[in-house]
């Protein structure tokens, strides 16, 4: 891997991990979808953490964020689910507090898991990354 290359995969990850860690987590005792919420997190930094394994997943992901994605894979059971829970969540409109942050980190995890779903080893990068942290 050349250098620009590297310094570009290690920003991306660099980014990812920032979503990851101020994706907002309410408490439990006052909002309806904390558990809900709090399980999607985790799935987030387990598919960062997967980006890591499998080569072919950052890349796939760099096409994704450029529009030039190859047509999201099957996944397995895990990334699946990760991906079920992210879209059963509902997603606030109109004027919420941390609405840009929320749909910003939510479309990084969309496409995150659709890059691991899409590669050889994304499945099981996945699986070990929700044991990793």
């Amino acid at each position: 891997m050349d250098a620009g290359r590297e310094t570009d995969v290690d920003e991306l990850l660099t980014e990812l991990w920032r979503l990851a860690e101020r994706f907002p987590i309410p408490d439990g005792s006052w909002h309806r979808y904390a558990t809900e919420l709090q399980y999607v997190a985790a799935d987030f930094a387990a598919a960062v953490t997967a980006l890591e394994r499998p080569p072919e997943a950052v890349q796939e992901l760099g096409r994704r964020l450029d529009d030039d994605a190859h047509p999201v894979g099957r996944g397995g059971r895990e990334l699946t689910a990760a991906a079920a829970r992210l879209e059963a969540l509902p997603f606030p409109a109109g004027e919420h507090p941390f609405l840009d942050e929320i749909a910003v980190t939510a479309e990084a995890m969309r496409q995150t898991i659709a890059a691991l779903a899409s590669v050889d080893g994304g499945e099981e990068a996945f699986t070990a990354g929700r044991f990793k942290r």
